[in-house]
């Protein structure tokens, strides 16, 4: 099957806020703002998305300071309250027309090839309103060895989750409060699976439970087609939300 029409915007989540356990070592008020590299850690995800020829706008979720230095190019959309009600309204700020992808201010090791790939991997699929990349915990180790992720074990072998995702616009007509609940749980893998439903639970368990049924399930839940792709980038699982993670990438990974 040839590559489907499909155009792209993008999402570039930045609103969290700094008071997790980054907070140890950088006073910064959200954590996208934390610098690596001598610029916010949110500028080297911009600065790979805005080179990605297929995407035509780009909107930020994330604090008026982005201004500062985006020369306001680009549409800021101010945090509030739960972050799926702030993706939503980003999503609504966009060519209601376009895939969107989303992804988030945390990951500086992204490219504008890695997203590209992803891009390219969904297009050659058949059309689903949300494509979400996982990569293999033999890759991850292959490349990053110290870095700890949180890995979910199935049928097809061990992964971890990218952070971004391609949607179509219309997947805000699926549940919110079920998306916030996911959102909320995604590095606890067990109590992910108990939304899936008891049945899940089990297969989970005993690590016999498929990306095809994970993915079935899914959509039935939301009402959208959902398609999970494996990619060999842990660049997009390498997230900073920890004190060793943020040493790590200054010290070894983006040295100043």
């Amino acid at each position: 099957m040839g590559e489907a029409e499909m155009n792209f915007d993008a999402l570039v989540v930045a609103g969290g806020k700094n008071d997790g356990a980054l907070r140890k070592i950088s006073d910064k008020k959200y954590e996208s703002l934390i610098e690596i590299a001598g610029k916010p850690m949110v500028q080297h995800v911009i600065d790979a998305v805005k080179k990605v020829e297929e995407i035509n706008d780009i909107v930020i979720v994330g604090p008026e300071e982005l201004n500062d230095f985006t020369n306001n190019d680009y549409n800021i959309i101010i945090p509030k309250g739960r972050m799926i009600n702030n993706i939503k309204r980003g999503i609504e700020a966009l060519n209601n027309q376009n895939h969107i992808l989303i992804i988030t201010s945390d990951i500086p090791l992204v490219t504008p090839e890695i997203i590209q790939e992803f891009i390219h991997r969904c297009k050659k699929e058949k059309k689903y309103d949300l494509f979400y990349p996982i990569i293999s915990k033999e890759i991850n180790l292959e490349k990053y060895p110290e870095v700890e992720r949180t890995y979910v074990h199935l049928d097809e072998g061990v992964f971890t989750g990218g952070n971004l995702v391609l949607v179509s616009p219309t997947i805000i007509q699926g549940p919110l409060d079920w998306y916030n609940r996911i959102l909320s749980l995604r590095k606890k893998p067990l109590k992910m699976s108990k939304m899936l439903g008891f049945k899940f639970i089990i297969k989970f368990i005993f690590r016999r439970l498929s990306i095809t049924e994970v993915e079935t399930r899914i959509s039935e839940i939301i009402g959208h087609d959902c398609k999970a792709l494996i990619l060999e980038y842990p660049e997009i699982g390498f997230d900073v939300d920890k004190p060793s993670d943020l040493k790590m990438m200054r010290e070894k990974y983006l040295k100043t």
